[in-house]
C-alpha cells in the first residue's frame, strides 16, 4: 500500500537492522500501522534511572509538542515543550492528575494564574450547547440515587444560577442567584430582594443567629407564624411584630414573670425632671423626639442601658412606656389624695359657715 508501511514483529526487526542497530532514531514518511493478531503494544522505555522516554509532534520539520513519561518525576506527562518541560497534562502512577501543575494530592488539580476582572480566564468552563437550558455540575456517591447539583443559564434575560438537591424523584432548591436583578433567594427560585428567604414550613426558623463559644452558643432565630414575624432566644419565643398594627409586642420569658416584684420606689419627681430632645441624624436632616441618655442617667442610672461591651449608652424607650404609666399611676394618687383634702377643706368651710351664721343668729336676738 503506498504511503503505509505495515509492521509485524518480523518487520519491525527488518526495519530495525535496515537503519542501523545501535542507532538513535528511525524515519518512516507516511502513515504507518502497528498490527498484531492479539495485543499491539510498542514500548518506549529508557535504559537509565531518572530520565525520561517521549514522543514528539511538530511540523516544518520543527518538534513542537512532546508526551512521555518523565522519568525525574515519575508521572505521565503531555506537554507542549520537546523534551517535557511543561507540564500542561499530568498523570501520576496512582492515577491522580495535574493540569498546568505536577500531580497533586488532588484527584485533580488545575493550576492558572488567571486574568482579573470580568473577562478573566477561568480555570473551567462547563458550557451547555442548547441556549435554553444549564450548564450543570454534579456532585453524587456510587450507588445512591441522591445527588447534589449545581446548574446555571446565561442566556440573554435568563441569568439564573440554581444550587439543589434531589433524592432522584423530588429536587429541593436551596440556593438561586438571579443574575438579570442581582437578586438571591434562599428557598426562593424567584427572588424579589437582594436576599429572599423562603420559610419552606410552619415551626422552622427563617434566620438564625447563633454565638457558638465558650458561652454556651446562644441561639437568637426568625420565623413568620400564622402572618406575625416572630423572634426566639433560644428556641423560645421573646418578641413578635404583629400583622395587624405593626406593633413590636414583648413577651417575657416564664422565669422571670415568675420571680416579679412590686415596683419599689416612687419616680413622678424624677420623670418630671427628665427633658425631650429633638435628635437629628448626620446623614439627613430629619429630626426625632427622644432623650439624651447621658443626662437620664444623671436622673436615674436605672433608666439607661449599656451594650455588651460598656462602650455605647442607649436608652429601652419601651420601658419608658411602663414608667410613664407609673408616673401616671403616682400622678393620679396626688389627684385623688387632693381631691380629699379638697372635699375635708369643703366639708370644714361649710360647718364654719353653719357656725357663723348660729353666731349671727345669736347677735341678732340679742339687739345687737
Amino acid at each position: 500500500m503506498k504511503n503505509k508501511i505495515i509492521w509485524s514483529g518480523l518487520a519491525l526487526m527488518l526495519l530495525t537492522l535496515q537503519f542501523g542497530i545501535g542507532q538513535n532514531r528511525f524515519r518512516v514518511e507516511g502513515a504507518g500501522i502497528f498490527r498484531s493478531s492479539a495485543s499491539t503494544n510498542v514500548d518506549v522505555l529508557s535504559e537509565d534511572d531518572n530520565t525520561n522516554s517521549l514522543v514528539r509532534f511538530g511540523d516544518n520539520s520543527t518538534n513542537k509538542v512532546s508526551f512521555g513519561y518523565n522519568g525525574n518525576n515519575d508521572y505521565f506527562n503531555i506537554s507542549t515543550a520537546t523534551t517535557l518541560g511543561a507540564e500542561d497534562l499530568t498523570i501520576g502512577l496512582t492515577g491522580l492528575i495535574g493540569v498546568n501543575s505536577a500531580p497533586a494530592s488532588h484527584r485533580m488539580l488545575i493550576n492558572q494564574n488567571s486574568t482579573s476582572g470580568a473577562n478573566g480566564t477561568s480555570q473551567m468552563t462547563i458550557q451547555e450547547n442548547n441556549t435554553g437550558d444549564y450548564s450543570r455540575l454534579r456532585f453524587t456517591n456510587l450507588g445512591d440515587d441522591g445527588y447534589w447539583e449545581m446548574r446555571s443559564a446565561a442566556t440573554s434575560g435568563f441569568y439564573q444560577m440554581d444550587m439543589y438537591y434531589t433524592d432522584g424523584l423530588n429536587e429541593a432548591v436551596f440556593l438561586s442567584v438571579d443574575g438579570d436583578e442581582e437578586f438571591v433567594g434562599i428557598h426562593q427560585t424567584a427572588p424579589e430582594g437582594y436576599l429572599h428567604l423562603k420559610q419552606q414550613f410552619a415551626g422552622l426558623d427563617a434566620l438564625a443567629f447563633e454565638n457558638d463559644n465558650a458561652t454556651g452558643g446562644d441561639k437568637w432565630s426568625m420565623r413568620i407564624g400564622d402572618e406575625d414575624i416572630l423572634i426566639y432566644f433560644n428556641n423560645d419565643i421573646r418578641g413578635g411584630f404583629d400583622v395587624s398594627t405593626g406593633n413590636y409586642n414583648n413577651f417575657p420569658p416564664a422565669p422571670a414573670l415568675a420571680g416579679q416584684s412590686k415596683m419599689k420606689g416612687r419616680i413622678l419627681n424624677d420623670i418630671m425632671q427628665l427633658k425631650t430632645v429633638s435628635i437629628g441624624s448626620e446623614k439627613n436632616a430629619s429630626k426625632t423626639t427622644g432623650f439624651n441618655p447621658y443626662e437620664v442617667e444623671k436622673v436615674n442610672a436605672d433608666w439607661v442601658i449599656r451594650s455588651e461591651d460598656k462602650a455605647a449608652l442607649g436608652i429601652d424607650y419601651m420601658e419608658f412606656s411602663v414608667l410613664a404609666i407609673k408616673a401616671i399611676q403616682e400622678q393620679q394618687e396626688v389627684i385623688k389624695a387632693q381631691q380629699l383634702r379638697i372635699t375635708e377643706l369643703k366639708k370644714h368651710k361649710a360647718a364654719f359657715k353653719s357656725r357663723l351664721e348660729k353666731v349671727e343668729q345669736e347677735l341678732t336676738r340679742s339687739g345687737y
